[in-house]
């Protein structure tokens, strides 16, 4: 931690009158200057051209060819670092395949609202000496209710409880309910969907874009390479898609890199690149897309129950409708959108941390807002 702040110092110490002395890359008048980053890196200079026309990208395929700007110590190289994907978790998962969860998960919420429905006909068609028949003998097992009742819930908070575990980086808890099968499965199924979809578009490693783009994620992660397990162990890959339609980077939790050209397009230089590819790194490392996948199962099943009791005790289809799209308006509102937000800042303060210990000028973030599909 004492080097990421150190860096951080190194990166904002700056002496204005010498702007030729920043760190990374430079734009200026005349062109984009790489600058010195340490004693023993090596400078070179990029080719005039306009800013105003697609700057990075009309120098990138030519310029990436050269020698990346690297440290000669042995926190760079530039290969990536090989590994699995590395989970702690505190109790046995539940191995439910993926896909049979998918299916389940919209048969669950059809079910209840079909047996709810039922229920709430049933009821409003019993005659009256039924209903206070039920309502006494209902009555007389409110003990037994209540007790089920509370099994049902404690049961519930135990099992949340037991599958939290804390953020290796920000110590933040967490609720993870995937097995290391069923994570594989998943992460396997979209990598080769992934890979299928983008076949006809993905650039050879020899191409200098694609050399340019190994070279960061290389930078990034071998300066790294301490501060998660997953940076050591995970089986890393990158793939360039040629879309300049698209403007987006992402990284599979196993560690495979997607980038696309439209952001190679989008951006100014070098530094914004490890910028974006940081913060999509620290996505990865932090295991959010699995925690966003188990919280969502979460969610379905807690949204079953309220399902139900829509459909139960709202008189009449119409506004049970009505009252399904506010709960799920209201859902989206109130936990969907607070907790994207939170883990999109989280992975903005980690991916920073990871691009400046890589010795990349992170005073550039703010030029690359609405960059990569965000």
């Amino acid at each position: 931690m004492a080097l990421v702040w150190q860096n951080i110092r190194r990166i904002f110490w700056i002496n204005f009158n010498k702007p030729q002395r920043k760190l990374g890359l430079i734009l200026r008048g005349d062109g984009i200057q790489v600058a010195p980053r340490g004693k023993k890196a090596k400078q070179f200079q990029y080719a005039k051209q306009e800013r105003n026309h697609r700057p990075f990208l009309a120098v990138a395929r030519k310029h990436f060819s050269q020698t990346y700007l690297l440290k000669s110590n042995a926190h760079y190289r530039h290969i990536l670092l090989p590994s699995q994907v590395s989970l702690f978790h505190t109790t046995r998962r539940l191995n439910i395949p993926p896909v049979l969860w998918t299916i389940l998960k919209p048969l669950g919420k059809l079910w209840a609202m079909l047996w709810g429905r039922y229920i709430r006909r049933w009821w409003t068609a019993l005659p009256l000496e039924k209903r206070t028949h039920y309502k006494g003998l209902f009555g007389g097992m409110k003990g037994i209710i209540f007790g089920v009742v509370f099994a049902m819930v404690a049961a519930a908070v135990i099992n949340y409880v037991i599958h939290l575990e804390r953020n290796p980086l920000t110590n933040r808890l967490r609720f993870i309910s995937l097995s290391k099968d069923q994570i594989s499965s998943i992460v396997e199924f979209e990598e080769q969907s992934y890979l299928t979809q983008y076949k006809d578009q993905m650039l050879t490693p020899n191409d200098p874009i694609y050399k340019g783009v190994v070279g960061v994620a290389s930078n990034i992660l071998a300066a790294n390479k301490s501060e998660s397990p997953m940076i050591q162990s995970a089986q890393w890959k990158v793939t360039v898609v040629d879309d300049l339609t698209v403007s987006n980077a992402f990284v599979l939790p196993n560690g495979h890199i997607f980038v696309f050209t439209g952001l190679i397009n989008d951006i100014d230089n070098v530094d914004q690149l490890a910028i974006v590819m940081g913060h999509e790194i620290a996505h990865a490392i932090m295991g959010h897309s699995i925690e966003h996948v188990s919280r969502g199962q979460l969610l379905d099943v807690v949204m079953i129950f309220v399902l139900a009791a829509i459909w139960t005790f709202v008189p009449g289809d119409g506004i049970a409708v009505i009252t399904q799209w506010f709960y799920n308006k209201l859902m989206k509102l109130m936990m969907e959108l607070p907790y994207s937000r939170e883990l999109e800042m989280e992975a903005d303060k980690v991916g920073l941390l990871l691009a400046a210990k890589a010795c990349y000028d992170v005073r550039e973030a703010p030029s690359i807002v609405g960059v990569a599909g965000s």
